[in-house]
């Protein structure tokens, strides 16, 4: 399946998604019947019927309905499917800074604000399935005003980032500054923040500036990197390893910030991905400790349970598997999550 252009690439890419008919909504108050496989997943997406409107027609926003959309009722559908509990849905508002959009900033600003509105508006259709992060381009001059504005939201409780679709390059001094008063504006808000820094130029070097100079800024907030800092296009391979690798060194070290530093495990390696690669990111996990990576989809880009399935394809030991299988974050299912405490 390739990725969707939402977390990964450029809005001409092809996205190929399953079609689905239009189904009655999931009773979104009640948990799934079965045992629980997961406690949460930590990154799935909603999207407007007007963001998914201006998407190319051959990368569908879900195929739920007509005009296209992702809603809280299909988030929480895809959950009992799998039989995850809770889900921590993003809103995709930093799409709105896509070059390819062609906004200019006053209207990157009104838009943003309406889709952190539309996604707090369907979080609030299943508060007890669902945990809402609003999002922002860290670069457009609008992103300090909104986190503002949802701070101390019940229904928008952290910040999501997309670096990639985003074009933020860590290596130019006044980017990097603006990215780290962004960590900093959410730190000081009391968001949690998760933040996709895969892809191209991504390497070594840039997560080295990136976990010295921009992470701190987040004063000790909790800040989950998406995909195990992959989720660039594939294969991840040798770029991945040295980005995960560059995020261990720094946490054995103790460096400043990474305490309180995880990762999600949504397309963390790909289908036919080379067995030596895996083998090397599993060594960076290990230095990490498996204990800071969250089972995650990437709803919609792909379902719950294809995401279950690829995570337990993992070659983790049964120990290793039994403490993914129930690791939760705490701003997602409590702080007496056990697995999820640094």
């Amino acid at each position: 399946m390739a990725p969707s252009p939402w977390p990964f690439r450029p809005l001409a890419a092809l996205l190929l998604l399953a079609s689905s008919a239009c189904r009655p909504a999931a009773r979104a108050e009640e948990a799934p019947a079965a045992a629980l496989a997961y406690p949460a997943d930590h990154h799935m997406h909603l999207g407007s019927a007007d963001l998914c409107a201006r998407l190319p027609a051959e990368e569908p926003c879900g195929s739920y309905r007509t005009p296209l959309s992702v809603l809280a009722e299909d988030a929480v559908r895809a959950l009992d499917a799998a039989h995850v509990g809770k889900g921590m849905v993003f809103s995709a508002a930093y799409l709105y800074g896509l070059p390819e959009f062609k906004l200019p900033p006053d209207s990157v600003a009104y838009w943003m604000r309406r889709e952190n509105e539309f996604t707090a508006a369907e979080v609030a259709k299943a508060p007890d399935r669902l945990v809402g992060m609003m999002s922002v381009d860290p670069l457009a001059p609008a992103a300090l005003d909104e986190i503002a504005r949802w701070r101390g939201s019940p229904l928008l409780r952290g910040l999501k980032m997309h670096l990639f679709a985003n074009k933020v390059d860590v290596r130019d001094p006044a980017q990097r500054d603006r990215l780290g008063a962004v960590f900093q504006a959410a730190g000081e808000a009391g968001m949690p923040i998760v933040v996709h820094v895969g892809g191209a130029p991504f390497g070594a070097a840039e997560a080295g500036l990136f976990l010295r100079e921009v992470l701190p800024r987040a004063g000790g907030r909790p800040v989950q990197v998406a995909h195990g800092a992959g989720g660039g296009l594939p294969p991840n391979g040798p770029r991945h390893v040295a980005v995960l690798r560059a995020f261990a060194d720094q946490i054995v070290a103790h460096g400043p910030g990474t305490d309180s530093l995880y990762f999600d495990l949504s397309y963390f390696v790909w289908k036919d991905e080379d067995a030596a690669a895996v083998a090397q990111l599993l060594v960076e996990v290990r230095r990490i400790g498996v204990e800071r990576f969250f089972f995650a989809s990437d709803f919609d880009v792909q379902t719950v349970v294809a995401a279950a399935a690829a995570v337990d394809s993992l070659p983790l030991t049964p120990e290793e598997r039994a403490v993914v299988a129930r690791s939760c974050a705490p701003w997602v299912c409590g702080a007496a999550s056990p697995a999820a405490s640094p």
